[in-house]
């Protein structure tokens, strides 16, 4: 797996972690009743930031990488309630190793792409819950 540098854990990472917590949201704000209607959408909605979960998480192992842990190291430490926020700040903020280390060469910045990609895989999570808000 490759490594991540801090920009490209900004991209993948904290913009789709921001994206599933606006959905769990979202979702908690349909499954109250005060959504008007779109109960049936919550499904979809979990769905969706399950999937944004799991690029957040593929993105915070290998940003991990970039550090020099294993990814179970950071993998577990993210599931440790209390330190997890701590930990997120500090794999958005720490500077990776500048050398190759074993588990590859330095990643490059963040590329336009990534952010084309983020942010079209952001917009799409939203579209797919409004047509299926409408098709439910």
């Amino acid at each position: 797996m490759p490594r991540h540098s801090r920009s490209s854990f900004w991209v993948l990472g904290i913009l789709t972690a921001v994206n599933a917590a606006g959905l769990l949201l979202y979702g908690l704000h349909l499954s109250t009743g005060s959504g008007g209607g779109g109960e049936s959408s919550v499904p979809v909605v979990i769905v969706l930031a399950a999937l944004c979960f799991l690029v957040f998480l593929y993105t915070a192992v290998n940003r991990g990488r970039d550090l020099g842990w294993s990814g179970w190291l950071t993998a577990v430490a993210l599931g440790m309630g209390p330190i997890a926020p701590l930990l997120i700040i500090y794999l958005a903020c720490a500077r990776g190793e500048p050398a190759a280390n074993r588990y590859g060469p330095p990643p490059p910045p963040a590329s336009a792409a990534q952010w084309f990609r983020t942010l079209f895989f952001i917009i799409c999570s939203w579209f797919v819950l409004a047509i299926t808000a409408r098709t439910l």
